[in-house]
This record gives C-alpha cells, structure tokens and sequence, in this order.
C-alpha cells in the first residue's frame, strides 16, 4: 500500500510502501496528480483485501454451516435412541426430563460452536451480497485507474527498492533525478512536497 509520496515537482517523485519499499515515478502531463494515482491504487488494494476476506468468511461460514447440520442431526438421532432406550423403563416425566438434560447442552455447544441456522444464513446472505458489490466495483476502478495512468503517461521509473537494498539504489535514484531535471531544465522548480497517503 503507497503510504507517503516525496513530490519533487508535478511529474516526478518517490513513493514508499508500508515495508519500507520505494518507487521512483513520474508522469508526462497534468491531466492528473501523482497523488489521485497512488490513492485509486491503494482504493483497489483496500477492495482486493476486503474481497478476499469477506470470501474466506464465506468459507468458514460454510464450515460453520455442515458442522451445525452434523450436530443437529447427532442431537436428533440422539433423542430418538434416547426415547426408544428409556421410553418403556422410565415415566414419562423422567423420560422428558433426561431428555431435555441432553438436548440443552448439546444444542447450547451447537450454538457457540457454529452460531444458529438463521445466523449463519444472514451472515451467507450479507457475505454474498458484498462479494458480487466487490466483483463489480473492482473492475471498474481498474479500468478507471488504468486510464488515469495512460492520460496522464505514467511510469515507474525505478523499480521497487526494499530497504536493505535501499543504499546501493540510492544514488541510482539521485541519478534519475538528475538526468530527469536536465530532460525539464525549463521548467520552474517547485517546493519538495511530502504527502501522506493512508489515514493515521
């Protein structure tokens, strides 16, 4: 995720992620700002990883559904051997009773284990709802971004560099930079911005 941009001008700058690593980028016009690009980027970022969350709870909620339907059945089958074993030995109150001593605890760990029925299937029904939301908006900001990065004709010009790499890439970087203020010596040199890009 790009978290602070150190805006050399309106078409060049360095970006650095939350691992410490960092993208020399530029762009050709202003039909954009840096900063728009990098924040759309982490916007998809951010839709990617709720998309493959909400389809790992979809998963665990499936989980969650068969081991319910399993214990549910065992409780039933339990019941019916439990009545057909006690229901000639004891009364009918005893009968009810043990029972009931069964059925409680069992449906009990049936809840907090895997939640009840209807639960599950709200959880499935709102889990659904935001993948097919997320199938559809993920798309589109692609698109949108990818046409943003062509207007505006923008490039990564130095690969990512992870900090322990970050020394020997350091004066490559300078380099960059100087052969891009000579390819731009007419244009007026603007305060170095720096900007963050995530929330604090």
């Amino acid at each position: 995720m790009n978290q602070n941009l150190v805006q050399i001008n309106d078409n060049y700058g360095a970006v650095s992620d939350e691992n410490g690593s960092i993208k020399v980028i530029s762009k050709e016009n202003s039909d954009c700002e840096l900063k728009d690009i990098l924040i759309r980027e982490n916007e998809l970022e951010n839709l990617s990883l709720k998309l493959n969350t909400a389809k790992k709870e979809l998963s665990s909620n499936k989980i969650d559904t068969i081991f319910g339907e399993i214990l549910n059945t065992l409780i039933v089958a339990g019941e019916i051997v439990l009545y057909v074993g006690l229901n000639s030995t004891l009364p009918t109150a005893a009968l009810i009773t043990v029972m009931a001593l069964f059925y409680i605890p069992t449906k009990g760990m049936t809840l907090v284990l895997g939640g009840s029925r209807i639960g599950r299937y709200i959880k499935r029904k709102k889990l659904n709802a935001t993948i097919r939301d997320l199938d559809e908006k993920i798309p589109q900001l692609e698109k949108f971004l990818t046409d943003m990065k062509e207007k505006a004709k923008y490039n990564v010009e130095c690969a990512t560099i992870n900090e322990s790499k970050l020394a020997s890439h350091i004066s490559n970087a300078y380099r960059d930079l100087s052969v891009y203020m000579q390819s731009y010596v007419n244009e007026e040199p603007k305060e170095v911005k720096v900007l963050s890009l995530t929330r604090k």
